[in-house]
């Protein structure tokens, strides 16, 4: 029934507060419905349209291969190219979660599609067991996709490892991979190890790694004095990250040093100036002995 409404009023399913999107909720009923009556869910995905078909399709496998990964094989080998593709990927992230070895055995033992399995079983196995996510990219061609799958398989890493995941990126990660992903690496390991994190920035020229492991620290080791703090973000490249940067660690200054903070005001030109009069009235506010609290929320985007 939830199946049938869904297609005569897909938008609906999106729409509200705390509405999921229109693939998510696909997704949701098919892997639901292929709880109880897989081939039936199965059939209804195929009446979707293309996007919301492959989302429906991967709740419906990835439900399927928690239970019974060959019988999930079985009913992939019945759809068409694309389908199938949608399948297999959806295969490979829930099989190697409960068993890589097969799961890797299968993959290897495709011919086209074998790609984007592996990928996503990579991905999906970095949540349960990123070290070993990490041995396994090594089976990846470079390209900037790859790229892409260490900087995530370092951030899974280092929400449990900062250490070992800082020193597989920085020491076997690309270039590209390492722009990618170390601010975040940096971010887990500023709590950690600050002066090892301060020691690699160091050691980087200008450039986008550098600027993002700065944002990483930044936004990462709030315990760091703003004083010093405020001098490294002052030397982010970007003009938008910079200014950022900045304005958080001001931000944090004013509770701890107002006066400081205040005089900072009147000779930086790296805070706009709508921030600067919050932080401002936020120093002026601690001078006066008000518990401001800590307040502020970083850091942006992915890095």
């Amino acid at each position: 029934a939830l199946a049938q409404e869904y297609s005569s009023d897909p938008n609906e399913f999106g729409m509200g507060p705390g509405g999921r999107g229109k693939g998510d909720t696909a997704a949701m009923i098919a892997g639901e419905w292929a709880k109880q009556n897989p081939e039936a869910a199965l059939k209804w995905a195929q009446t979707l349209d293309d996007g919301e078909a492959a989302d429906a399709i991967g709740g419906i496998f990835n439900e399927l291969s928690q239970k019974d990964p060959q019988e999930a094989l079985r009913m992939a080998a019945t759809l068409d190219d694309n389908a199938r593709g949608d399948a297999y990927e959806s295969i490979a992230a829930s099989w190697a979660i409960s068993d890589y070895a097969a799961a890797d055995q299968w993959i290897n033992s495709l011919g086209e599609g074998q790609s984007k399995a592996r990928y996503a079983a990579i991905e999906s196995l970095a949540n349960a067991s990123p070290s070993q996510a990490a041995r396994e990219t090594a089976k990846l061609p470079a390209s900037e996709e790859r790229d892409e799958l260490v900087a995530e398989v370092s951030r899974e890493w280092a929400r449990q490892d900062a250490p070992s995941a800082f020193e597989w990126l920085t020491e076997s990660g690309s270039e590209g991979a390492v722009e990618e992903g170390i601010g975040r690496v940096v971010g887990a390991l500023a709590q950690e190890d600050p002066e090892r994190v301060l020691d690699y920035i160091d050691s980087q020229d200008a450039g986008e790694i550098r600027d993002n492991a700065v944002q990483g620290y930044v936004y990462g080791n709030r315990d760091a004095p703003p004083a010093e703090t405020i001098r490294l973000a002052e030397t982010i490249s970007g003009e938008d990250d910079r200014q950022r940067a900045v304005t958080r660690v001001a931000y944090e200054w004013a509770r701890e040093d107002p006066e400081a903070t205040l005089q900072y005001l009147e000779t930086t030109d790296a805070i706009g100036e709508d921030s600067r009069e919050r932080i401002a009235e936020r120093a002026e506010r601690a001078a006066a002995g008000e518990d401001v609290g800590r307040g502020f929320r970083g850091p942006p985007g992915r890095r």
